[in-house]
């Protein structure tokens, strides 16, 4: 991955200083567009040596972008300016250390639409986050391994999430339709599940919870209010009001912290409602902000001594905490609890940029990306015996492979290729066959891509879909045309050539074979 797609959180920095400033940038644009150039060419790492969070979520401009946005402002071309950048090209949680070394990894697969709201349960190892894109709460372990989907149904626009280690509770905000904060058990049991404010709402941004008072702390940008209340949602109390327009919220010592984007600062209050003031104002793109103190970040849970194959989430009863060993969104566990690295039944299909999969093992149908960052994906197949993908990419003119989990991905054939729209393992022999309706041809290789060979080259029109029978070493394809759509068959290697169906069809995109 080179340093221009993940750069590193002090060379943002650094880069800030050779960017113009943003009111010289908008006095350059139209009226009604300077809001726009302000929200787009802001500055959000000026933070000084005023860090508190070892999450860096950054976007920036560089000037050549910006010099490009006001050209084509001046000749009136009707795209909009490069799109901003970020540390990943697809939305991520990615972790940066404060003394802005490499990242070490990352969540991928989220939303175009997901909030970089998360959460880290201390003990366990593990980080919890929504997605208003997907109407998600999910969980995975540190590194981005082990990822389960909690919550899926009933979420309109789940916004800020917070944990209560010590209770074994985690809250949530919802911007839906009905506004509502809610709280449910860490291990995302549906019983626990509840409503606990749904009252006088509108925007709830920022979520905190003070484990030592056992009170829930929100920020509201369209009530223009900071609230609190019990962790059954009574006693509610309003803490202050007249907060412009709060996103992020903290809580440090007996102190609230939250970011303003209308006032564009840092702001704090004590919990009483006192002692309002401004850390540090003119600070355009703020988003999230998080409070650091290492000594509430010893807090043992019940997942310290348990050996789990893949995820722990604790739950808490009258008993005492109890750890409970789950496996990964789809997979379930064996006779023995341990966890399979993958599902016995389930489907893989491309959508474009992502290759997902959704297990049939259990009742919860969610998606789960596998591969990400593709230009064209279109055709795919896999080998379950290898536990290896393979795929297509008529924008990149490649045919790929990886494990099961998205790791290892290798180029099996990179060359001559100009639009591979199906592709079709055979699991016996070890071959890989495609189409493609660019070259009108049918191609084999083994699947490691050697020893490449054309089958068929004639009296194709556009070859789409492809299938094959590997233990009656039969060849199925289907045949766009305008004048004769058809369906043939041929043996393993491109003999004995029949057309089973010739009428009665179009576009024929999708084939399989029954093998029973």
């Amino acid at each position: 991955q080179s340093e221009d797609e993940y750069p590193l959180c002090d060379r943002q920095r650094r880069m800030q200083s050779h960017l113009r400033r943003p009111a010289e940038i908008a006095a350059r644009l139209p009226l009604s567009d300077r809001l726009h150039a302000r929200r787009r060419f802001s500055d959000p790492m000026q933070h000084g040596d005023e860090q508190v969070s070892h999450f860096c979520h950054a976007r920036f401009h560089s000037p050549n972008i910006i010099r490009r946005a006001l050209l084509r402002r001046r000749r009136r071309r009707p795209r909009r300016p490069q799109k901003h950048r970020r540390f990943g090209r697809t939305p991520a949680h990615r972790h940066c250390l404060l003394d802005g070394r490499k990242p070490r990894y990352d969540i991928g697969g989220l939303s175009e639409r997901h909030k970089s709201t998360r959460n880290r349960q201390h003990g366990s190892r593990l980080l919890y986050w929504t997605d208003a894109g997907t109407n998600r709460i999910e969980v995975a372990s540190l590194d981005g391994t082990n990822r389960r989907v909690l919550f899926w149904s009933d979420l309109d626009s789940p916004r800020a999430i917070a944990l209560d280690v010590p209770t074994g509770y985690m809250f949530w905000t919802d911007w839906g339709a009905t506004p509502k904060i809610e709280r449910a058990s860490m291990n995302g049991d549906l019983a626990s599940r509840q409503t606990i404010v749904n009252k006088n709402l509108g925007w709830p941004n920022g979520l905190v919870v003070d484990s030592a008072a056992k009170r829930l702390y929100w920020a509201d940008a369209r009530t223009e209010k900071i609230e609190s209340s019990n962790f059954n949602g009574k006693n509610r109390v309003t803490v202050k009001s007249g907060v412009p327009h709060p996103y992020g919220l903290t809580l440090f010592g007996g102190e609230l912290y939250w970011t303003d984007w209308q006032d564009r600062a840092v702001e704090s209050i004590r919990k009483d409602g006192t002692a309002s003031r401004t850390i540090r104002g003119n600070l355009p793109g703020l988003m999230d902000i998080h409070g650091v103190d290492r000594t509430l970040q010893k807090v043992a849970g019940p997942c310290e001594s348990a050996s789990c194959s893949q995820l722990c989430l604790p739950t808490y009863s009258d008993g005492g905490p109890v750890a409970n060993c789950v496996c990964s969104t789809g997979i379930v566990p064996d006779k023995n609890g341990v966890c399979s690295s993958t599902p016995d039944e389930f489907l893989m299909f491309c959508a474009r940029t992502i290759v997902s999969r959704i297990s049939l093992d259990t009742n919860d149908h969610t998606d789960v990306v596998v591969i990400e960052k593709q230009r064209n994906a279109i055709a795919i197949d896999y080998w379950y015996e290898t536990k290896t993908l393979f795929w297509s990419d008529v924008a990149a003119d490649v045919i790929m492979s990886s494990t099961f989990d998205g790791k290892k991905k290798t180029t099996i054939v990179g060359e001559n290729l100009v639009t591979p729209d199906g592709i079709a393992v055979d699991w016996i022999a070890g071959n890989l066959y495609w189409t493609d309706t660019g070259k009108n041809t049918i191609e084999v290789a083994r699947v490691s891509g050697s020893a490449r060979k054309t089958l068929v080259a004639k009296n194709l029109d556009e070859p789409r879909a492809i299938a094959v029978h590997p233990t009656k070493g039969l060849l199925y394809w289907s045949d766009w045309s305008d004048k004769n759509a058809k369906i043939e068959v041929a043996a393993l290697d491109g003999s004995f050539r029949s057309t089973i169906v010739d009428s009665s069809v179009g576009w024929p995109n999708g084939l399989t074979v029954d093998y029973e």
